[in-house]
């Protein structure tokens, strides 16, 4: 996502202006009555006497910077980079020079180019906001690690501790969901929203709805409503503003509210694949599955070339219980996209889940062919290996996920699983595997279980029980967890809790179908979440 900033030319190239005695007496009353031209707003009366100025000094850095202006005035990109140019050439230790150079490279798309010159700028004069704001900038849409988005935030702290700005605000507010630092995204969202409502400023919609796109993929989801919500009133006809509020909604629990938001867009004529495909998902977020098909099918309608719609489109009617009508409809697209390694794992899904296992690790492989870095497939392969009893070969294949997709701790608790299955089982090593999943994903309820089932075990009933008791927290309809916690507090004297928690398990089993169909759907959606 872009940092819209404030580039500063007229003021920046003003500032370099000092030509030092070099302006000749008849260019200077030139560049005099070009600049009130200019401040009157008399395009072509200043870009004629600037000319004519540099006829007569054509060294004059002056007469470039101020030409410079008036090209990106008039959009003339190529005549601002050549002017600007010239200015920092003939005024190479002028910093206003390099930081109006470096930003028409910026406009240009020459990104290293400007660094080195927004860089240089800021040796010879380290406190100039316009300066810092931009070469944040860079950082930030060039940055492919956290070092990298850390070092735009400094910039733009330095930046604002030197003149306050709405834009580098903004900006800041970004960065930090781009370091996933939710504490400070909030902190500095609040104060971003503090100076709007002081000043009273009117932010675009535009630029409301690439900061709501920053919260909602950084979790905030009430601020990126927020702000999404503001967008969308302001120009409730732009469909991308209208997906991500809708998915703001659903994500914060408003699976009803997103569905409204969309339909009153569709039938506002505002119809596009992306608001179907969303529409899709909030049907489906609600089981309804018999008006999610069809918004899915609409938005392939919409746009026949997205390989992402029916790759979710046979997970759709996969999840629905229609597997065969899946594999028909994956067998369909692959037709037409038959290198697609996401097809080819959505056609194994299905066929797992309509009990073809031989022709799902067959879909599976290919997928893993098709595309080596992609983890999905590496995982179904070991789930596949793991109903076959050959624990040792899910592991491996886990463990090349888990090297795919280092963040998703899920599979931890999957090595741990199989090491569980083992003749003899590798309690030590599926113990680790779970603590780092825990580690990892916190909230992960089946972790704290597998945990405790290995704590009761080795009799460790304290520890089993904190792990137990966790699960249950997190999960309370986990049926095997009350099982093992009455268990734990039957082993620890504790036989009022026990029995409470086997008259739970007992509720649970009644009422618990397709668990297995059920879980292996998480995982695809958990999958799908991570990595897609």
């Amino acid at each position: 996502m872009l940092i819209i900033v404030s580039v500063g030319w007229v003021s920046a190239g003003w500032a370099a202006a000092d030509t030092s005695g070099r302006t000749t007496p008849s260019a200077a009353p030139l560049l005099r009555q070009g600049s009130d031209a200019l401040e009157h707003g008399d395009l072509q009366q200043a870009k004629s006497l600037f000319i004519r100025a540099l006829r007569l000094e054509p060294h004059n850095v002056q007469a470039h910077t101020f030409l410079g202006v008036i090209a990106d005035r008039e959009g003339s990109l190529a005549d601002a980079e050549r002017n600007f140019h010239a200015a920092a050439a003939e005024a190479p230790t002028s910093a206003a020079a390099r930081n109006n150079y470096g930003a028409i490279l910026m406009r240009l798309g020459h990104s290293q180019q400007a660094a080195r010159q927004f860089e240089r700028s800021l040796e010879l004069k380290p406190n100039q906001p316009a300066a810092l704001v931009n070469l944040a900038n860079l950082r930030f849409k060039a940055g492919t690690s956290q070092k990298d988005f850390a070092s735009a935030r400094e910039l733009l702290l330095k930046a604002l501790s030197l003149q306050p700005d709405v834009e580098a605000q903004r900006a800041l507010v970004t960065v930090d969901c781009r370091l996933n630092d939710r504490k400070l995204a909030l902190e500095d969202y609040s104060r971003y929203q503090a100076t709007i409502s002081a000043q009273s400023l009117s932010e675009g919609p535009s630029k409301r709805r690439d900061l709501g796109a920053a919260l909602l993929n950084t979790g905030l989801y009430p601020q990126a409503i927020e702000e999404l919500n503001a967008a969308h009133s302001g120009d409730p006809n732009d469909a991308e503003t209208v997906v991500l509020l809708a998915k703001a909604q659903r994500a914060n629990g408003d699976s009803i509210t997103a569905g409204r938001t969309l339909e009153s867009a569709v039938a506002r004529g505002v119809s596009t694949g992306g608001i179907y495909a969303e529409l899709a998902r909030v049907y489906e977020a609600t089981d309804h599955y018999e008006n999610a098909i069809p918004a899915m099918r609409l938005a392939i309608e919409q746009e026949p070339d997205n390989v992402d719609y029916r790759f979710r489109y046979g997970l759709l009617l996969t999840n629905s219980k229609a597997p065969q009508g899946a594999v028909t409809r994956l067998e369909e697209s692959i037709a037409k996209f038959p290198k697609s390694a996401k097809l080819w794992f959505a056609l194994g899904f299905a066929q797992l889940e309509d009990h073809k296992d031989s022709a799902a690790r067959t879909s599976f492989a290919h997928a893993a062919e098709l595309d080596p870095s992609y983890a999905p497939p590496q995982v179904f392969l070991g789930v596949t290996a793991l109903d076959l009893g050959q624990y040792k070969e899910a592991e491996s294949y886990y463990g090349r996920a888990l090297k795919l997709a280092p963040g998703l701790g899920i599979l931890h608790e999957m090595i741990a699983e199989a090491m569980q299955k083992e003749q003899p089982p590798d309690i030590v090593g599926a113990k680790a595997e779970l603590k780092r999943c825990i580690q990892m994903e916190p909230s992960f309820a089946a972790a704290y279980l597998q945990l405790g089932k290995l704590y009761m075990l080795e009799d460790n009933f304290t520890q089993a029980l904190a792990s137990l008791q966790e699960a249950v927290r997190l999960d309370p309809t986990l049926t095997e967890a009350h099982f093992h916690l009455g268990r734990a507090y039957h082993r620890s004297k504790r036989d009022d809790a026990a029995q409470a928690e086997f008259n739970k398990f007992k509720e649970l089993t009644d009422q618990e179908k397709d668990k297995q169909i059920k879980d292996r759907q998480e995982l695809v959606r958990k999958l799908a979440n991570v990595l897609y």
